[in-house]
Formats: structure tokens, sequence, C-alpha cells
């Protein structure tokens, strides 16, 4: 049974701050909203749902980056190094840009304001 995937859902302490890097840094638009509970970012063909974590699982803030299994993978037309750039530029923690032997993307990763890791990449 083939599937596609429609949303990625990342529960988190602070909506709000959430809401603000991927919208304000990342420029995904809003698709829905519930006001410091729930917000849906369209991010493609693929959604990002930021939901309020509950207070039982709420034992990190957002100034302590946290081990995660989480990664978003993000494709970007525009200039890689243009863009790594821009996102330093805005305080946002990235590392350098590299690739690998016989892999067709230069790529870079960072964390979100909850330690969640994004990688960025692009065709060569």
């Amino acid at each position: 049974m083939p599937l596609t995937l429609d949303t990625v859902l990342l529960f988190v302490s602070d909506i709000n701050n959430m809401k603000r890097f991927y919208h304000e840094v990342f420029s995904l638009n809003i698709l829905e909203e519930i006001s410091s509970e729930w917000v849906l970012l369209s991010a493609g063909s693929v959604k990002i749902g930021l939901h309020k974590m509950g207070e039982t699982y709420a034992t990190t803030t957002t100034q302590t980056p946290v081990e995660t299994n989480t990664k978003l993978i993000f494709e970007t037309s525009e200039n890689i190094y243009s863009l790594h750039s821009i996102l330093r530029s805005k305080s946002v923690t990235v590392q350098d840009i590299t690739s690998f032997d016989n892999y067709p993307y230069l790529l870079f990763m960072g964390n979100d304001p909850e330690g969640n890791v994004f990688q960025v990449i692009q065709k060569k």
C-alpha cells in the first residue's frame, strides 16, 4: 500500500516562538492556527503542524536544546550559500555547508529554537 506524507507534527513547548521561527525565518505560510495551541504551516507538498506539548511532557525550555530524533529536510532552489548567510544573520544555529562524494546535493544542518534538527539541501 503506497502512502504519501501529508503532515509532520512536532510537539513544542513554546508554540509562539516556534511559529515565529518557521513563519518568519523560513517564510512558511500559516494555513490554520488556534492561539497558543496549534499552528499548521505549508512546506511545499507537506504541512508542518506545531502542537502545544502537554504539561506531562514539558520538561525542557526553549533555552535548552534537547536530544531529538526529529529532522526536517527542506530542499531549496535558491542559492544555498545566500540562504545559509541569511539564517546566520538571524542568529539561527547552522553548521557549515558540506556535501559527500557521489551525493548530488550541497547541504547544511541547524536547529530550531527547541533543538529539532533541520537540514537544507540544494542540487549541485
